[in-house]
């Protein structure tokens, strides 16, 4: 299936069993009122939602499958969760949710994965294969989803509003974490000390002050740290990377701290404008206290 945006261009022959759907809509009215054209047979009318676009079909299922799109029928329902689905093979994987069959190992360190594009993704950390760029900064990301999450660093906006407090924040992640401070709920204990946490990745990052890991490791250097966010800080001790921004006049820091709000005060400024900060990853964790040195 294609989608195209002017006339169907199609080989000799193929013209018979070829399903040109063209569907519209009247804003004035807001009618929902679409035809399909078989090419050959004359107008056939359909029904489908709101939408317009402009697809081509070779066979008459594929076409039905289609038609949901726009009608938001999801006739294949999970058991489990009622979950609906417009297709047989997507609820299929998602019943994979619930039976933790996870049928696409990783050939490198055998970590399996449910879906075949999640192992396609994650075979990515052993290639260091970074195919998705910013157009803004030239900055590079293996998984798309990173990439859109990143654009946001560029824009000033911050769609994600507490309801509670109107703090706003431009990653949703970022808001869910901040809501935990609004309530006194510590789900996560540790099981050595029973020291308790917001989120699994404060417990996670605080069990290794007792295991003693380091998985994150210098590829330069060699120096082993416990959170990723702190190998990245260190890394551009290499680099000489620093994209910590003051507004006022520009100077910049390796790191989001103390150094840059010390700098900013010399303008008067209580937090120092920044540019482009990332969005806080140890409150994200769910408020993880142990840091490395």
């Amino acid at each position: 299936m294609t989608s195209l945006g002017g006339p169907a261009r199609t080989r000799q022959g193929d013209a018979e069993n070829l399903f040109v759907i063209t569907l519209t809509l009247s804003l004035k009215n807001k009618a929902k009122s679409s035809a399909v054209r078989v090419e050959g047979e004359g107008d056939i009318a359909l029904q489908p939602r709101v939408w317009s676009c402009y697809v081509k079909f070779r066979h008459t299922t594929n076409l039905a499958i289609h038609r949901r799109i726009h009608s938001g029928e999801t006739p294949y329902c999970c058991k489990v969760c009622r979950k609906g689905f417009r297709q047989s093979g997507h609820l299929k994987l998602h019943e994979r949710v619930h039976t933790g069959e996870r049928p696409y190992p990783c050939p490198d360190c055998g970590k399996a994965f449910g879906r075949l594009v999640y192992l396609q993704d994650h075979r990515r950390v052993h290639t260091r294969e970074k195919p998705y760029y910013c157009e803004d900064c030239g900055r590079c990301f293996s998984r798309p989803g990173n990439l859109q999450t990143h654009r946001l660093v560029h824009s000033a906006e911050k769609r994600y509003k507490c309801a509670a407090c109107g703090k706003s924040f431009r990653h949703y992640t970022g808001l869910k974490a901040h809501r935990l401070v609004h309530t006194d709920s510590r789900p996560y204990s540790c099981k050595d000390c029973k020291k308790t946490f917001r989120g699994l990745g404060g417990l996670r990052i605080h069990e290794r002050s007792h295991t003693g890991a380091r998985p994150y490791v210098c590829a330069v250097c060699g120096k082993a740290f416990k959170e990723l966010n702190v190998l990245k800080n260190h890394g551009r001790l290499h680099s000489g990377e620093k994209p910590y921004g003051c507004e006022k006049c520009g100077k910049s820091f390796r790191q989001l701290g103390a150094s840059l709000q010390l700098h900013s005060r010399t303008h008067g400024d209580g937090d120092g404008g920044l540019k482009e900060p990332p969005r806080n990853r140890r409150t994200a964790r769910g408020g993880a206290e142990d840091k490395n040195k």
